[in-house]
């Protein structure tokens, strides 16, 4: 099972910052995940950057050997089924089971 918010093997932004703000301000309100809409992602040196509707982005990189593997299906599953994520929010992406998804495409 490969699901970023359980996994021990990635780090990936837990809020997403209003433009400008700064999260050690604590001058913003923590916004509701849900209200991110997912567009595309563009690969990084390591990980991948989400890139939402509203223009917002969030990052998940690997924090071990795992977690490379786990970036790598993960990247596999939003290049070969993106109709499977467009339209869905950060908080059902981060739930998202991507070892299921994987296992599906041919």
């Amino acid at each position: 099972m490969i699901i970023i918010s359980k996994s021990k093997n990635l780090d990936y932004d837990k809020t997403i910052l209003p433009h400008g703000a700064i999260e050690e301000s604590g001058d913003y309100i923590e916004q509701d995940l849900n209200q991110f809409i997912y567009k595309d992602f563009n690969d990084m040196d390591s990980g991948i950057q989400l890139n939402f509707e509203n223009g917002r982005q969030a990052s998940i990189k690997p924090i071990s050997p795992m977690g490379d593997r786990e970036i790598m299906l993960i990247r596999k599953s939003l290049k070969t089924k993106p109709e499977d994520f467009i339209g869905k929010s950060y908080k059902e992406i981060l739930n998202t089971d991507f070892e299921e998804k994987v296992s599906v495409i041919p």
